[in-house]
């Protein structure tokens, strides 16, 4: 029988083993032109020891997105990022390929989801069957999750890869749900999470 965690080992010493909800929203206010939220993070209301650091820790993540309807012929692209620092992707219709690689490769995105609806090879549009909300588990095997040492995080929503003339034509928007908790940690390690995120 696996050896159980104690709150500790699993919280660093806040004991914050409870996790709790918090959702985040982006909406589109002009179709198809990427936008992003800045969210500001839930204010820790626990004690700090000397040396010690609170940080907000993601557990999993909840999405609901928009659903995709395409006509015939046609290809559509739409994508979610969270992240620490801004991506600088908003106001503009659509993001390239070698661009949206780079912001799901960059430290400072923590998730990202994507959904494609395409055709099929005789021209017939594709059916994409989604089940929501989709779930990530953003924990490892021990239980911790991902560390987030910013006082706020951004929501982004792009709905079209530069190049293509499809266009969704729709206000699209995203909301997460996020299990966090908070977690204590020394001193040196936020400050090494604080540079690498911001």
């Amino acid at each position: 029988m696996p050896k159980r965690a104690k709150a500790d080992e699993l919280t660093g010493g806040s004991k914050d083993v409870n996790p709790q909800w918090f959702t985040m929203q982006v909406q589109q206010t002009v179709a198809d032109v990427n936008t992003t939220a800045q969210i500001p993070l839930p204010v820790q209301r626990l004690a700090q020891k000397d040396g010690k650091a609170l940080v907000f820790e993601i557990l999993k993540i909840w999405s609901d997105g928009p659903f995709l309807l395409v006509n015939n012929g046609t290809f559509i692209f739409l994508g979610a990022y969270l992240t620490t620092k801004n991506p600088n992707v908003a106001g503009v219709v659509g993001i390239t390929v070698p661009q949206e690689f780079q912001l799901k490769g960059n430290g400072s995105t923590i998730w990202y989801v994507n959904k494609e609806t395409g055709v099929h090879a005789a021209g017939t549009a594709s059916t994409v069957l989604t089940i929501e909300p989709d779930q990530f588990d953003l924990s490892d095997a021990a239980g911790h999750g991902v560390l987030v040492a910013t006082d706020q995080v951004f929501l982004t929503v792009i709905s079209q890869l530069t190049g293509s003339s499809n266009v969704t034509g729709a206000l699209n928007g995203f909301t997460i749900k996020c299990l966090y908790r908070w977690k204590e940690i020394t001193l040196p390690e936020y400050i090494s999470i604080v540079q690498s995120q911001q």
